[in-house]
């Protein structure tokens, strides 16, 4: 069987990521492009996924079930929601690693950090996959971007997502820091109930790293 997005257009890279958890497939497509604030014409390029149940609408059928895309409070062109996706059981994690946001409370100095959103199946109804948090990083460095999301799994109650473009210190020296890249690792109801707060950030240090390693970019 071949999965298409039904409803998809050119370029909308529909298959740039997939995962897969028993009877239950997500498919990123992270150049989607659609309507974000009801004024019709104005679609943009923001991202989305697709989760298909097998047997839905006949035996050994992959169904379509929900379409998950963001909205004007969170989405925006370019985010690349969708570039990453990962399953478990009854929670999904889409990572969109060109979302950009406010990092130190200045409007206007947005940057394209990248975030992560979770989904569960349930959440608003049966089968909804509603959104249950945005996971954003607070980064202290200068650099625009971090990519945080570029890559991400879940499994159970534990979430990775790196950030291969972070820059940080690797050496003790305050103010050279490079983009050598890193890995988060966050649980759920750490540090509040559903919270999904950090256990652990993962870095490299003098002699494992040098600038543009990338690291954790799979």
């Amino acid at each position: 069987l071949k999965l298409d997005s039904t409803n998809g257009a050119a370029f909308d890279e529909f298959g740039e990521s997939v995962a897969v958890d028993g009877t239950t497939i997500i498919v990123g497509a992270r150049q989607d492009s659609y309507n974000l604030n009801g004024v019709v014409g104005d679609e943009l390029n923001v991202g989305s996924a697709y989760i298909f149940d097998r047997d839905l609408g006949g035996i050994n059928n992959w169904g379509l079930v929900k379409k998950l895309t963001l909205d004007a409070s969170n989405g925006a062109a370019g985010d690349l929601f969708g570039d990453a996706v990962s399953i478990s059981a009854d929670r999904v994690v889409v990572g969109a690693s060109q979302d950009d946001y406010d990092l130190d409370g200045i409007t206007g100095d947005e940057r394209d950090v990248g975030s992560a959103y979770i989904f569960e199946r349930n959440q608003n109804g049966t089968n909804q996959w509603g959104l249950v948090k945005k996971l954003v990083v607070d980064v202290t460095t200068g650099e625009t971007i971090h990519e945080f999301g570029l890559a991400l799994t879940v499994v159970g109650d534990t979430l990775v997502v790196a950030a291969p473009f972070d820059s940080y210190d690797i050496d003790g020296v305050a103010g050279d820091e490079i983009r050598v890249g890193s890995v988060y690792v966050l649980e759920r109801n750490q540090g509040g109930a559903n919270q999904w707060g950090r256990v652990k950030h993962i870095t490299l240090k003098v002699g494992e790293a040098a600038a543009d390693e990338l690291f954790g970019v799979s």
